[in-house]
């Protein structure tokens, strides 16, 4: 089975029998859409909440690290693929405080993360069928797009 790694404020689309991982899931979330029926699914490594107003309105590349888009994104590629929003589901890892006593309480990032990821599958109505979230451990993720399988590596 092939295995594709994901990197920091990347996402990936697949199908079928192939694995996607990603490490290094402190205050980032790791989200995972899939869709049963087709046996389709995403991966997205995401750095930060929201991206910052942009005057074009054009997205890149370098947006996929912001969850509002990059979960956007992930579903219109997943959807020009035939799959349906209503037959996906999400899983969601990360969002660490690591440092607590290092960050001040206003910065906040992973759970500022949690709650955009949150908030921007509530608003495309994608249900969260797993979360394993918060904490001050750093995370390890793969997905088996086959089966929907998300396994979860705790880092100290």
């Amino acid at each position: 089975m092939d295995s594709i790694e994901i990197g920091m404020g990347k996402l990936y689309i697949a199908d079928g029998p192939v694995v996607l991982s990603t490490s290094g899931i402190g205050s980032c979330v790791a989200v995972c859409l899939w869709c049963q029926i087709q046996k389709k699914g995403s991966l997205a490594h995401i750095m930060l909440p929201r991206r910052p107003i942009n005057n074009t309105g054009e997205i890149v590349e370098d947006d996929f690290r912001y969850g509002d888009i990059s979960i956007q994104a992930m579903v219109q590629q997943l959807e020009t693929q035939d799959v349906k929003r209503t037959n996906l589901i999400a899983k969601i890892v990360g969002g660490a405080e690591m440092f607590p006593g290092l960050q001040a309480r206003s910065q906040q990032v992973g759970a500022r993360n949690v709650e955009a990821v949150k908030q921007t599958l509530d608003v495309l109505h994608i249900p969260i069928a797993a979360e394993e979230t918060g904490g001050n451990v750093g995370r390890a993720v793969t997905f088996d797009v086959s089966n929907g399988i998300v396994t979860i590596r705790m880092t100290i």
